[in-house]
C-alpha cells in the first residue's frame, strides 16, 4: 500500500511538472537572454538597455548571457536547446536569421524552425569604412585603388552580415578582394583602425562613434537615404551602387514550443517599450529606426531576410561553406 501510495505522488509530481505555463503567474524567475555579441558590442549595450527599462516596468529580472563567436552558432544552439517554458530569450538578428542561411550549407539550428518570433527591435544600416592609411576619401577611390590593384586589398567581417555586403559590394563593383574573417566584428574594427585590413562594412551602432569621433572615415551607407547621424556619409547608391541596401535589424525570440500565452505577455512588454519615444530616439542617434512586429510580422520578416541573403550571395557568385 504505501508503495502504491509512493508512485501515485511521484506521477502527480510528473504531471506538476508539465503543468502548462500560464500568464498569470509567468515570469516567477529571473529570463535568461542569450545574446550572439560580444559583451559592451553595441548590440550588447542596446540589449541591455532594452532589457533593463522592460524589467523595470514591469517588475521582472534579465539575466544576460554573451555567447559570441563562430557567426552565432553558439549562442543559437544555447537558446535552440533551452527548455520551451519562456525563461530563455535569444536576442538576435540578421547573423543568425538571415546571412548565415546564405553562407553555410548546412546550420546546426534551423532559423525558422527552431525559434518562436517575439518582435523585432530595431533595424540598422551598414557603413562602409576603410582603414585611414588608405588614404581613400569615397567609394569610388576605394573601387579604382581594388581595381589596380587585384588580389591584394584585404576586407574583414566579424559577422554574417557585413560579409554578405563586401561580398555584394566586390561583385557589384568587380574588385577582386581577400575576405580576412574574425570572431567578432569589435576585432575586426580595431584592425582596420590600426591599419591590418583594407576596409569593411559594420552596423552604425558600432561605427557611428569611431566615425564621429574622427577615427575612422565613412564612405558610404547601406541605407537608400542618407541617415541624420552622419549627413556628411552618401548612401551606395549615390556612391554608384543603384539599388544597393542591405540592413541589419535585432529581434527577440523565445526556443520553438513556447506556450502561446508566454508568447503574448512577452510580445506585449518588449512591444510596449518599442513604441516608446525613449527607445525610438535611443535607436535614432544609431542611425537605426524602430517599429512594431508582431511575432506573425517578424516570422514573416525573418523568412523574406533568409530568401533575400540566399539571391544576394547567389547573384554574387558565392558558393555557400
Amino acid at each position: 500500500m504505501l508503495r502504491f501510495l509512493a508512485m501515485c505522488l511521484t506521477g502527480m509530481a510528473g504531471l506538476i511538472g508539465m503543468a502548462p505555463v500560464h500568464a498569470d503567474d509567468y515570469p516567477a524567475r529571473p529570463i535568461r537572454v542569450v545574446l550572439p555579441f560580444p559583451a559592451s558590442s553595441g548590440l550588447d549595450n542596446a540589449a541591455r538597455m532594452l532589457m533593463q527599462k522592460v524589467g523595470e516596468a514591469q517588475g521582472w529580472k534579465f539575466v544576460i548571457e554573451n555567447k559570441p563567436g563562430a557567426n552565432g552558432f553558439i549562442a543559437a544552439q544555447e537558446a535552440r536547446q533551452a527548455a520551451p517554458d519562456g525563461y530563455t530569450l535569444f536576442f538576435t538578428g540578421n547573423t543568425t536569421h538571415g546571412a548565415n542561411s546564405a553562407l553555410f550549407k548546412t546550420l546546426p539550428y534551423d532559423p525558422i524552425g527552431d525559434f518562436e518570433p517575439i518582435t523585432r527591435v530595431g533595424v540598422f544600416p551598414l557603413v562602409l569604412m576603410a582603414k585611414p592609411q588608405l588614404g581613400v576619401e569615397s567609394v569610388a577611390a576605394l573601387t579604382e585603388l581594388a581595381r589596380r590593384r587585384p588580389g591584394e586589398l584585404t576586407f574583414a567581417a566579424g559577422s554574417a552580415g557585413p560579409r554578405v555586403a563586401a561580398e555584394n559590394y566586390r561583385h557589384a563593383a568587380s574588385v577582386d578582394a581577400r575576405y580576412i574573417p574574425y570572431k567578432s566584428s569589435p576585432q575586426a574594427l580595431t584592425d582596420l583602425i590600426g591599419g591590418h585590413v583594407d576596409f569593411m562594412f559594420l552596423d552604425t551602432v558600432a561605427s557611428i562613434p569611431m566615425i564621429q569621433a574622427g577615427r575612422i572615415k565613412g564612405l558610404a551607407v547601406t541605407s537608400l537615404r542618407r541617415l541624420d547621424s552622419l549627413p556628411g556619409v552618401p548612401t551606395m547608391a549615390e556612391s554608384g551602387f543603384p539599388g544597393f541596401e542591405q540592413l541589419n535589424w535585432a529581434g527577440v525570440f523565445a526556443p520553438r514550443g513556447v506556450p502561446q500565452p508566454v508568447v503574448d505577455t512577452l510580445y506585449r512588454a518588449i512591444s510596449r517599450y518599442v513604441a516608446s519615444d525613449e527607445w525610438k530616439q535611443y535607436v535614432a542617434r544609431l542611425g537605426g529606426y524602430a517599429d512594431v512586429l508582431t511575432p506573425a510580422q517578424t516570422a514573416a520578416w525573418v523568412e523574406r531576410e533568409v530568401r533575400g541573403y540566399r539571391e544576394t550571395l547567389k547573384r554574387a557568385g558565392v558558393e555557400p561553406e
